[in-house]
């Protein structure tokens, strides 16, 4: 504005015009009306335009993993927790048939998987899942990767997982799968008595609301006289 590009026609079409950015034609925005105005030619709009840039991302096309049930290698899982400052927290250990216990390759471990994991531990509910070493076991075996569950199973032996002994874990190899576990589960039910009595509504004229135009804040008919 302000005329940068030099002085504008004698004609000006357009005045106070709000868009919301969204718009295809500057004609869809909100304006005084054509030829309605009261600029005079050093006010002028302009703008600088420029090339929308190449996509600096490729596009790669990768097989997904195989994934296998987890039954059909065991009949037998027992897990736990280690590693954690509660009992309800700590990576997460497991061991087929009553082998040697092993930690869980984090990669693709989530909520669904950990879910399931703090279900099978007794535990109730998931409080967080994680791939991290924070909790130890960079040192153990990896027994089992590419877990991945519905979320609705009772135990990890009823989801499916990478092929038994080709653990596939990807990185520096520190994500091993933990979880916080918890005997409750959030409250996410809004208290309606307590939004009731904490609520404060103020009827203020439409004038005191501080708010730019081109902040486009207010609802479209909020533009238009009312007789």
């Amino acid at each position: 504005h302000g005329s940068r590009y030099g002085y504008g026609l004698s004609t000006m079409w357009m005045d106070n015009v709000y868009c919301y950015g969204t718009e295809q034609h500057i004609t869809d925005c909100r304006f005084d009306g054509w030829g309605i105005h009261d600029c005079d030619r050093s006010e002028a709009a302009g703008v600088r335009c420029k090339p929308m840039p190449p996509p600096t991302t490729t596009t790669t096309t990768t097989t997904p993993r195989p994934r296998f049930p987890m039954a059909n290698v065991a009949k037998d899982l027992n897990i736990r927790l280690q590693g954690g400052r509660l009992k309800e927290e700590g990576r997460v250990e497991l061991s087929f048939d009553g082998g040697e216990w092993g930690v869980i390759c984090g990669d693709g471990w989530g909520v669904r998987e950990a879910m399931v994991a703090c279900r099978q531990l007794g535990m109730e509910y998931l409080a967080a899942a994680f791939a991290t070493d924070i909790f130890g076991g960079a040192n153990m075996t990896r027994v089992i990767s590419g877990i991945q569950c519905k979320g609705n199973e009772e135990s990890l032996l009823d989801c499916d997982h990478d092929q038994f002994g080709d653990v596939f874990c990807p990185g520096e190899g520190l994500e091993i799968a933990g979880v916080t576990c918890t005997a409750t589960q959030a409250d996410l039910e809004p208290d309606l008595y307590q939004l009731m009595t904490s609520a404060y509504l103020e009827d203020k004229p439409i004038f005191l609301l501080q708010c730019a135009m081109e902040e486009n804040c207010l609802a479209s008919q909020a533009y238009y006289e009312q007789a």
